[in-house]
């Protein structure tokens, strides 16, 4: 394999606006990208979004390896799926059922509705620690305060997608509970690590402990540990903490580096070079033009040896196991059976609410 051909696996492009799904499909045929994220926008109903799926594979039909398509499919505020579908109970109100079985149901009907769009990847669980102020972020899309429960339903939800072959990205790594601003406007901070250690990193190392193989890491700026840069750009944070401290061996994702937190701060092209330097494994970034000379810098970087080879080498490995793992494909798909999803749906939120009036 190529450098190019490497590196090209790293990247997982996301589709910001219709106009953009052209420029995707160039890059999955020129340069045989790893994957692409896809936004509700993208689509005005399901046979669109089922056209587009296919679309994306049939051009990634001579490439060697088969795309991540991925999503951000949680339920309650963050749902990406079309208008035919009924929308899935929050993550807070499915844990405020005290119902694990129930979660675990609402984690499978949602890798089933996946799979069968052809989409391989959901960013979801949430890990993070719910936070009651109003304006915080994460706010209902946290299964709970309670540190257990959140590793509890988080753990639960995240083995429903996997074993109904999605790929599950945990995030957001160390835990935007422990934050109070939005890093899709403005970098967040936090102040003591020990505090965090102790509460908001439980669930994501008991998910490391029951099987996680994707984590999505955040764009938190931790004081006195990751200096100028978040989380998600820091290479010390990277590797002390996931790597070395936690054991983590499973693939690294970055959260979408087009967030205004990253943009205002570091820039576009610094941040993704950054991203690759610290060490991630995959770099999530929505498209922008000038996406595809970045993809050619990295790797003239690491034809310079300012990027090592090895760390591209175990990011790619890891991406592939990942991908044969998963035994992704490239077969177009005819879509799932709307109204046999929404049934198990209803019935779902039904018990969500019935459980709700009960207390």
């Amino acid at each position: 394999m190529t450098i190019e051909k490497k590196v090209a696996q790293m990247f997982l492009v996301g589709i910001g606006k219709k106009a953009d799904i052209v420029l995707v499909k160039r890059m999955i045929k020129k340069i045989g990208i790893g994957g692409v994220i896809i936004y509700s926008n993208n689509y005005k109903n399901y046979k669109e979004m089922i056209e587009l799926i296919n679309e994306l594979k049939e051009c990634n039909k001579n490439n060697e390896y088969p795309l991540f398509i991925a999503i951000d499919q949680e339920g309650g505020r963050v749902n990406r799926m079309p208008v035919e579908f009924v929308n899935i109970k929050s993550a807070f109100e499915l844990g405020s059922t005290n119902d694990n079985k129930l979660i675990e149901e609402a984690g499978g009907v949602t890798a089933r509705m996946l799979k069968e769009s052809g989409i391989n990847m959901d960013f979801a669980p949430v890990l993070d620690i719910k936070n009651f102020d109003n304006n915080h972020p994460i706010g209902d899309r946290a299964f709970s305060d309670n540190v257990l429960k959140v590793c509890q339903d988080g753990i639960s939800y995240m083995n429903s997608l996997k074993n109904s072959l999605v790929i599950s990205v945990i995030k957001h790594f160390p835990g935007h509970g422990a934050t109070k601003l939005d890093s899709h406007k403005i970098l967040p901070i936090i102040m003591d690590y020990k505090i965090c250690g102790k509460k908001h990193l439980r669930p994501f190392k008991e998910a490391i402990l029951n099987g996680a193989e994707a984590i999505m890491i955040g764009h938190i700026l931790v004081k006195g540990y990751t200096g100028l840069y978040p989380a998600s750009l820091s290479k010390k944070f990277i590797i002390s903490e996931l790597r070395e401290k936690l054991k983590y061996k499973g693939v690294i994702v970055t959260d979408e580096l087009s967030m205004k937190s990253i943009t205002i701060i570091y820039g576009k092209h610094r941040a993704i070079k950054q991203a690759f330097v610290a060490g991630n494994d995959i770099i999530s970034r929505k498209y922008y033009n000038g996406l595809e000379q970045d993809f050619y810098k990295i790797v003239s970087l690491v034809r310079q040896g300012k990027i090592s080879m090895k760390r591209i080498e175990d990011s790619f490995k890891r991406i592939i196991d990942l991908k044969e793992k998963y035994k992704l494909n490239d077969h177009l798909v005819n879509g799932c059976n709307i109204a046999k999803v929404n049934k198990e749906i209803e019935r779902i939120n039904n018990l969500v609410l019935k459980s709700s009036s009960d207390s």
